[in-house]
């Protein structure tokens, strides 16, 4: 499937990975590369207004759609949020499912920044690909509706079996 279409990447609603591939019609899966407590690094820090003594989960995954390897998520969560997340969450389902079921946490919007790079050798061992091919780095900043920001995730996407489609509008002026 994935091998002469590419998936498009949804920049217009805010869908789980697991979501959005059911959605298309894929089966969503994921291979867990860690699920710990970490202190955050600064990116994370500043991303989830927190300072750099509270500890984050680090979930770290690799997506795949259909068995096919599309992207690389690191997921990162205050602990406070959700303390015994690593007894009570199965890291290869859905966590925005999780988050929501148990502990009434759910994402109303996200900042998404996508970027485009070259997949390291660690990435294209991880997506199995070559060195070579393209890759859609994408931060998010997940925001509940009281605004704490709950999320803060970095992709990577295959640029060989994703892209990213943004559909733009323009304000159209009256002419009388």
């Amino acid at each position: 499937m994935f091998s002469r279409m590419k998936l498009e990447k949804n920049f217009r609603q805010l869908l789980s990975f697991s979501e959005e591939m059911k959605d298309r019609g894929s089966r969503p899966t994921s291979k867990v590369l860690a699920f710990k407590r970490t202190l955050p690094d600064e990116d994370v820090a500043e991303a989830l207004h927190l300072s750099p003594e509270e500890e984050v989960f680090l979930l770290r995954r690799v997506r795949m759609a259909d068995s096919a390897s599309l992207c690389i998520e690191a997921t990162h969560l205050p602990t406070r949020m959700c303390p015994d997340l690593l007894e009570d969450f199965e890291p290869s389902e859905s966590l925005y499912r999780a988050l929501a079921e148990r502990y009434g946490l759910q994402i109303h919007m996200a900042d998404e920044v996508a970027e485009a790079s070259v997949a390291t050798a660690g990435e294209a061992k991880l997506l199995r690909c070559a060195r070579e091919v393209a890759s859609v780095p994408v931060h998010t900043d997940g925001i509940p509706a009281r605004r704490q920001p709950i999320e803060f995730v970095k992709s990577t996407y295959r640029g060989d079996r994703c892209k990213v489609v943004s559909r733009l509008t323009r304000q159209l002026e009256i002419i009388s």
